[in-house]
């Protein structure tokens, strides 16, 4: 990393840790995709500005991954406020199974609620972490990302990330969760194959 603005490196380090944090405490669902979403900005200026030789193409690719993960994840929020009895964000307001049962149209074919809400809850963590087959901006960032950088998004971002969906999907939706465990199981062994092909 270069020594020219390295309190721009720390103060950038300290913003991505304090959203990683927030978003692990947080026990309001936008909360917690406040602080998730937030944990984007200072990953891509630190590739963006601190990076290696394509660092903007590779802030770029991190930036597009986040917004559409992001955009997958706000949307299964606001159904999850819209189908909770009372509505609300809060965790602690919304009991556990409170959306089973629940059928909604889309698209003219009904589906469970809670289905729908864990697929877009799915959607968005997938496209931030580096699972296949979404995984491609991940390895333009390993490959010019500070290594600074690429160790918190390795030790931190991605365990947070991972922590997020399933504290998600088992409080909100323990059946769903726990019918999900075995292809959630298979997608691990794929990745793990997938990685140990890439290197």
């Amino acid at each position: 990393m270069r020594s020219k603005g390295r309190r721009g490196v720390f103060a950038l380090l300290l913003l991505l840790q304090g959203a990683l944090i927030g978003s692990v405490v947080a026990r309001d669902l936008f909360l917690m995709f406040a602080f998730w979403s937030l944990s984007a900005i200072p990953l891509f200026l630190l590739v963006g500005i601190w990076g290696g030789v394509e660092r903007e193409r590779a802030a770029v690719q991190s930036a597009a991954a986040a917004f559409i993960g992001n955009a997958f994840l706000l949307a299964g929020i606001m159904v999850a406020f819209y189908f909770a009895e009372p509505h609300s964000f809060s965790l602690q307001e919304i009991p556990a199974g409170s959306f089973s049962g629940k059928l909604v149209e889309v698209f003219g074919v009904s589906i469970s609620v809670a289905d729908l809400i864990l697929a877009l809850f799915g959607l968005g963590f997938v496209a931030r972490l580096p699972i296949w087959p979404v995984h491609g901006w991940f390895f333009r960032v390993v490959d010019e990302a500070p290594l600074t950088v690429l160790g918190i998004v390795v030790g931190a971002m991605v365990p947070v990330g991972l922590y997020l969906f399933m504290r998600l999907s088992l409080s909100l939706f323990p059946e769903a969760g726990v019918a999900l465990s075995r292809f959630l199981l298979a997608l691990g062994l794929v990745n793990l194959l997938v990685a140990a092909v890439s290197l």
